[in-house]
């Protein structure tokens, strides 16, 4: 089940002549709703090498919704121009997913963040409370 985006914020991506998914279109609702959950737990899974996954906090939610919907829209509009055979329209396409994947490399690598969203949790870094009474004390027999 999608997180964070849905049909019509795929729809609010592309030229109103092609904005028409429904269950007899092509692509259908279906395929979308697909592709929506593959690019959704592709882009958790980029995102979770440096953030808690799911995205949640609000102004992050807006950056992931923007790349997610970006991703889904060029698919979209790549299978619409291909029958059509429209070369402009797949430059189009493409030009939206080079957009939303250079956004999500720059999320990944840290040239750009979320400000919001919490930063995982480095398993190399012990996350237990230590003891606050010393374990050794001095002038004191231990054994």
């Amino acid at each position: 089940m999608p997180r964070y985006i849905t049909i019509d914020d795929v729809r609010s991506r592309l030229p109103s002549n092609i904005a028409e998914i429904t269950m007899s279109s092509e692509p259908n609702i279906s395929q979308v709703n697909g592709w929506i959950d593959e690019v959704e737990a592709e882009v958790d899974g980029i995102l979770s090498t440096r953030y808690q996954t799911p995205i949640t906090a609000t102004q992050s939610l807006r950056i992931v919704k923007s790349i997610c919907a970006d991703i889904v829209a060029a698919r979209v509009w790549r299978m619409k121009a291909a029958g059509i055979n429209d070369e402009v329209q797949l430059r189009y396409a493409d030009t939206l997913e080079k957009g939303a994947r250079d956004r999500l490399n720059q999320l990944a690598n840290g040239t750009m963040s979320l400000p919001d969203q919490p930063e995982s949790i480095d398993s190399s870094t012990p996350s237990a409370n230590l003891p606050f009474e010393p374990i050794i004390k001095m002038d004191e027999k231990q054994w």
